[in-house]
């Protein structure tokens, strides 16, 4: 799904930018959490209930997606389907919850609603699918098992 670079997106990036955090509520993105620190990436694999090591975060950097929404994770890249993810949130109608960065709120907004350097393209990929994969790079990290599939 493309998303359009917009005034609407540079205003709340310069907000974002700037630390106002709370001016982010004039378009409709509503602050879930204050004070956290972990990032975007971390954020979702708390929610899958995956262990944050080098590995996982480095399989979360390559997944890859599809544009018709779904629930699930929302990946955010720039033109071109070759670039990694470079923003995470969870996706459930319409609406995303993500972190924009690691001293940030974690935020509720529409799938538009991003600061413009989180790109032009959103996929999404259904946490069933991704929850399994994870976990099996958990334990190979932890065992050296391989499944076999």
């Amino acid at each position: 799904m493309r998303i359009e670079q917009t005034q609407r997106r540079h205003d709340i990036g310069e907000i974002v930018k700037a630390g106002k955090y709370d001016e982010l509520t004039r378009f409709g993105i509503i602050i879930i959490e204050t004070g956290a620190t972990y990032d975007c990436g971390h954020y979702i694999l708390q929610q899958l209930g995956v262990p944050a090591t080098d590995e996982t975060i480095a399989t979360l950097q390559s997944l890859t997606g599809q544009g018709n929404p779904q629930p699930g994770i929302a990946l955010y890249r720039e033109t071109g389907r070759q670039k990694s993810p470079v923003h995470f949130g969870r996706y459930d109608s319409y609406r995303v919850i993500s972190k924009w960065n690691r001293t940030g709120p974690l935020l509720e907004h529409s799938i538009e609603d991003v600061p413009p350097w989180y790109g032009e393209i959103v996929e999404f990929r259904k946490t069933d699918t991704t929850t399994p994969l994870l976990w099996d790079v958990q334990q190979m990290q932890l065992f050296g098992v391989d499944k076999g599939y």
